[in-house]
């Protein structure tokens, strides 16, 4: 690696300090009065009804998930009821402070704050063990050459199962990739498992073509065997997708970042779970990455409770590794299935985040970057030109071994900047950022921190791997 710094100066550690409240005499000298900041967390599971209904239930909080809080760089005491999700400590006026829950961290100056968490799955969960495999046996063969993969709600998952032949499939349970609270599945408990196939349409995109639909128990760590009928799609809805906006989005994207040469445009159609709670879970109905011209997609959404969403990126990358820099943006519009098939663009032009800078230092491909030991980092970035305003930023700091990256934490902010915690960054560590500029949080700045709108843009930046030296 090369070694951009390994010292950071002082004058421009002083500088991030004066921003971001560090410096805490100066600090806390031009702030305002002491403030009662207060906030609630709502956290509710998202699981079946008898009739599968997919229905979000409240469940209140442990006293053991109580957030912690930082002010002026120091753990602030922090009054909390658990019953009520209510919590509350002391900042000055207009000084940001830092609130953790459930490893995301919110940085903001708001005085209250309303969180409203939604977890896929049941408040029960039973995490599967080795040897739990659900065994599938349609009743008729699948069509053949179809893309096969085994989809679940209740406790929701998307994984493609080992095709022992095309009247038999299995898939170890513990190894699916669920989309929240991994656990068995319980017939009794309203959670359903559906095999669903693939396949190319005449006019040229990949579709949701037919689904076999599973009553299952799982039996820990053993095979449970189930079979039924194969259902064909109803594809009863139809939307015009049109390539030509995203198509001008790429263009965008490679003028923001000539060194990412390679490039796609995409579009895909979900099907979302209670849509309206902000697209806790979304399974693909459709899908096409050869945008050659408009066309009509004739769909349907099999899943009770779930919604139709189109997404539409357009992406940029470098020589293709998993790791590689990337840049993009995506916009996610809700279907409305009333009237006639037509297009249904989403509004473009969302803000891509450039030139991030930890420490003061160019975040680049295989930099060394020097953060005194035992104080946070400042990371700082900034934005291209865009029609629409972003209104809330995220930073997904994650430490790369070999070529896993685990998420380490996600940070929320209203301005372009984010302090990373000491914590997260060690001596000779490895990371990578997320950087993510949207405007589906119009309510961020003043505390309404998880209320999206139906629709939105995000531009998103992915760095190269760089190292932390301390």
């Amino acid at each position: 690696m090369t070694r951009a710094a390994v010292a950071l100066p002082l004058v421009a550690l002083a500088g991030c300090d004066a921003v971001f409240g560090l410096d805490r005499d100066r600090a806390r000298d031009a702030m305002g009065a002491p403030v009662v900041v207060s906030g609630r967390i709502t956290q509710k599971y998202l699981h079946g009804d008898p009739g599968l209904v997919l229905v979000a239930e409240t469940v209140p909080l442990a006293q053991s998930e109580a957030p912690t809080a930082v002010v002026g760089g120091k753990p602030a005491e922090l009054g909390w009821s658990a019953s009520e999700g209510i919590f509350t400590f002391t900042a000055n006026e207009g000084e940001p402070y830092r609130l953790l829950y459930a490893n995301t961290e919110y940085q903001l100056t708001a005085p209250t704050l309303m969180i409203d968490r939604v977890i896929p799955g049941r408040p029960d969960a039973i995490a599967p063990q080795p040897g739990t495999v659900l065994r599938m046996t349609p009743t008729s063969p699948l069509p053949a050459g179809a893309n096969v993969f085994v989809m679940s709600t209740g406790i929701f998952s998307v994984t493609k199962p080992n095709t022992v032949s095309p009247s038999e499939l299995s898939l170890a349970w513990d190894s699916a990739a669920f989309r929240g609270t991994p656990s068995l599945l319980d017939a009794a408990k309203h959670d359903a498992a559906y095999l669903v196939t693939f396949a190319d349409d005449a006019a040229g995109y990949e579709v949701m073509t037919s689904y076999v639909r599973l009553s299952v128990t799982l039996a820990q760590g053993q095979t449970t065997t189930v079979s039924g009928p194969v259902s064909p799609v109803l594809r009863d809805r139809c939307v015009t997708v049109d390539p030509a906006p995203v198509e001008s989005e790429l263009e965008r994207v490679h003028a923001a970042f000539p060194a990412l040469r390679n490039g796609e445009a995409s579009w895909t159609l979900f099907q979302a779970a209670r849509p309206e709670l902000g697209v806790p879970v979304a399974y693909t109905v459709a899908s096409d990455r050869a945008l050659l011209g408009a066309a009509d997609v004739q769909y349907g959404v099999p899943f009770p409770s779930f919604g139709p969403v189109m997404t539409y990126t357009a992406q940029a990358w470098s020589s293709g590794g998993a790791l590689d820099p990337t840049a993009y943006v995506t916009y996610l519009q809700q279907l409305d299935t009333s009237g006639p098939c037509r297009v249904q663009p989403p509004p473009t032009g969302v803000a891509i985040p450039t030139g991030p800078r930890l420490a003061g230092v160019a975040i680049a491909e295989d930099v060394t970057i020097g953060v005194p030991a035992s104080e946070d980092a400042v990371l700082t970035w900034k934005e291209t030109p865009g029609s629409l305003p972003s209104t809330s930023y995220r930073v997904s700091v994650f430490e790369i071994d070999g070529a896993a990256a685990t998420l380490k934490r996600d940070i929320r902010t209203a301005a372009p900047r984010a302090v990373i915690a000491s914590e997260l960054l060690h001596d000779g560590g490895r990371y990578r950022l997320e950087i993510v500029a949207g405007n589906g949080l119009p309510g961020f700045a003043a505390g309404e921190v998880t209320r999206q709108h139906s629709s939105y843009g995000a531009g998103i930046l992915r760095t190269g791997v760089f190292e932390v030296s301390r």
